[in-house]
């Protein structure tokens, strides 16, 4: 009798748990929670502090198409020219930390406007996160002009007149240490819009010279608009082959002490996010560019043939190399001669 009633028990029991099993649980595909879509899902604006045609420009341009095709989603590259990169400073601050707006700017120039006081915001709270472009700077004048060499400036019988857009421009201090050590006057004349506006200004000889980056005025050099005196580069540089380095000068000058300008001489493009970007965000960016930097050989070759300098930093670097140009600047106490030259 009792084995009986253990039988039904556990039969009842049995009906019970596969009832429970077959219509208690929905299938895999009912109980999965969704996932939430990978980042980024939307267009990416990429904000340039700089004029159409400038360096700047032409490095995001041949880099956006690449970027939308490695994040899957558009990148359209926005010009936000004015005040040697700060109104694009500014704007780049005001976005949401969402991801999607991104904005680039030179690092030895933001370095200045930071130690001149220069900047309505802390440069340090923007998440910059990669370096897509280094090039040794080159100082340049109009195809035409009277000056051959560097020797030529120091015999000028008047001061040289140098083109910037201020002087929180990101090569006015190698400049000014370089004429200060070899003992020639200059002036500054400033308000330019941007590298194009100066480089017209040398070729019609209403400046003397301009510095700037060798693959900034590539295609002004090779169509024989402009010439490099010297680049600040510790070798030749193929694009000028011609055209002394700044050890070289130094030592036909006879004087070595000028060398110690040449880490300064360099034109980096540094890209960031708004403050409170989180770091995974970045991290996407990050990645993406240096696959289509160092791994990408279609987009390697047009590189070269733009002649544009890109090279790869990822976050870690691009912060250090910020603060080592923060120091520099420091140390040689740029703010007083600035506000020497403004007085």
């Amino acid at each position: 009798m009792l084995k009986g009633k253990f039988r039904i028990i556990m039969l009842v029991a049995f009906v019970l748990v596969t009832g429970l099993l077959l219509t208690g649980c929905p299938a895999e595909e009912e109980t999965a929670v969704e996932q939430e879509p990978t980042f980024p899902t939307g267009n990416i604006i990429w904000a340039i502090s700089r004029d159409p045609g400038d360096g700047q420009d032409i490095t995001a341009r041949l880099l956006a198409p690449y970027l939308a095709q490695e994040l899957g989603v558009n990148v359209a590259v926005d010009n936000k020219p004015g005040a040697g990169g700060r109104v694009g400073f500014s704007e780049l601050f005001r976005q949401n930390p969402d991801g999607y707006y991104l904005g680039q700017d030179v690092l030895g120039q933001m370095a200045n406007f930071h130690v001149l006081g220069e900047l309505d915001h802390p440069l340090e709270e923007i998440e910059w996160f990669s370096i897509i472009f280094k090039s040794p700077a080159a100082l340049w004048v109009g195809a035409d002009s009277e000056i051959k060499t560097i020797q030529d400036l120091i015999d000028l019988d008047r001061p040289v007149l140098i083109g910037e857009t201020s002087l929180g421009g990101t090569h006015v201090p190698w400049t000014i240490g370089l004429f200060n050590a070899l003992g020639i006057e200059f002036d500054y004349v400033t308000g330019f819009g941007g590298r194009p506006e100066i480089a017209t200004a040398a070729m019609r000889l209403e400046i003397d010279a301009v510095s700037s980056s060798v693959s900034g005025y590539a295609a002004q050099a090779e169509a024989g608009d402009l010439r490099a005196l010297l680049i600040m580069g510790e070798e030749r540089h193929p694009l000028l082959p011609d055209t002394p380095t700044l050890g070289e000068v130094a030592a036909e000058l006879g004087n070595p002490d000028i060398e110690k300008f040449l880490p300064m001489g360099m034109a980096i493009y540094m890209v960031g996010a708004p403050p409170g970007t989180p770091r995974e965000v970045t991290k996407v960016f990050e990645d993406a560019f240096q696959r289509i930097i160092e791994e990408n050989e279609e987009f390697k070759a047009k590189a070269a043939e733009a002649k544009v300098d890109t090279v790869f930093m990822g976050y870690d670097e691009t912060r250090a190399m910020l603060a080592e140009v923060i120091a520099i600047l420091e140390d040689m106490d740029i703010k007083s001669i600035i506000e020497g030259l403004e007085q």
